[in-house]
């Protein structure tokens, strides 16, 4: 029972246990943040192609939490990582149960790029967003 009540601390301590623990139906989101609304699409500008994403991010708890940069990583059908980059986070502090736009783009997008998968740089791996390109 305690690893259910105490699902946080367990997952502070050994990270890797939150993707056993989501599995369950009991995913634990660390950073009280929450990726909402994402939609990624290729359009054009000035003649390049350029891969844009955005959504929101909402704040969960019901204290200030700092807002970390968004990492950003294009994948192949095959789930293999092509490319990725760290997209500045719109502020640096969220207030308690605000929500905030983000956007993030990528000129010249891997052509055999199938979908973008977003994370909150340097977190584990229950607070993350796929979406198909």
């Amino acid at each position: 029972m305690a690893l259910v009540g105490g699902r946080d601390r367990v997952v502070r301590a050994v990270p890797a246990s939150s993707s056993i623990y989501a599995a369950m139906g009991m995913p634990v989101n660390l950073r009280g943040l929450a990726f909402q609304h994402v939609l990624s699409r290729i359009a054009e500008d000035s003649g390049q192609r350029v891969l844009a994403i955005e959504g929101e991010v909402a704040n969960l708890r019901p204290t200030r939490s700092k807002f970390p940069d968004i990492q950003v990583s294009v994948r192949s059908n095959d789930g293999r990582e092509i490319y990725s980059w760290n997209s500045p986070a719109p502020k640096k502090e969220i207030a308690a149960g605000e929500t905030v736009y983000f956007r993030a783009r990528l000129a010249a997008p891997p052509s055999e790029g199938a979908d973008v998968k977003i994370r909150f740089a340097s977190v584990d791996a229950s607070s993350q967003s796929t979406v198909k390109k």
